[in-house]
């Protein structure tokens, strides 16, 4: 994600042109709405144009949601596909020097918090929407997010048991980075680990 101010996150979507962003519009699964795209962010809908980026039940979406969304609205041409399998953020072109520190600020942080209560991370993940994959074994928890359209995460969760201790992992679908550079994909992440810890 960029690491740009707040006023420099205006200037950028200020820049938007709109006719390209309607032009973008299948390819990113957003509706047009006559001014710019209505996209889903954690299922909150937010309006996104060169006027700014606002939540349309009138929260006031800080930084990292502006800058992310800004991001994922002016990315480079899409060869829209869907995703055909689940890949680790160590697979992502470009996410080497980053792999420690997602790991510390995502997958440590949810297994610390969460440890042996299962029950609530699974009341977590209900709180935003998370659906359960059960397609998915050898897990304890497995729930799809839907982060940004056609961008989902997927967590999956082991509870720590004996002498065992909980483990989690955040995977993404191997077309996200048509979408987002690794730098956003780590801030969508860690935004989910954030409001996974604050919801409960």
């Amino acid at each position: 994600m960029s690491l740009a101010t707040p006023p420099e996150i205006d200037r950028q979507l200020s820049k938007l042109d709109p006719e390209g962003l309607k032009a973008r519009a299948d390819d990113l699964g957003c509706p047009w709405n006559g001014a710019g795209l209505d996209v889903r962010f954690y299922g909150r809908l937010y309006r996104v144009s060169p006027a700014g980026v606002d939540a349309v039940d009138g929260a006031s979406p800080g930084r990292t949601v502006r800058g992310l969304l800004l991001d994922y609205v002016s990315a480079g041409p899409l060869a829209a596909r869907s995703a055909k399998t689940r890949i680790t953020f160590r697979e992502l072109p470009g996410a080497g020097p980053l792999v420690t520190a997602f790991a510390n600020n995502t997958h440590k942080i949810i297994a610390r918090t969460f440890g042996t209560d299962l029950a609530r991370l699974e009341a977590a993940c209900e709180r935003l929407k998370g659906r359960r994959n059960p397609a998915v074994v050898g897990y304890d928890l497995a729930v799809e997010f839907s982060a940004l359209p056609k961008v989902p995460l997927h967590l999956q969760f082991n509870a720590a048991e004996d002498e065992f201790p909980a483990e989690a992992g955040i995977l993404f679908g191997d077309n996200a980075p048509d979408f987002l550079g690794p730098h956003s994909l780590f801030a969508l992440a860690t935004y989910l680990t954030g409001s996974l810890i604050s919801s409960v």
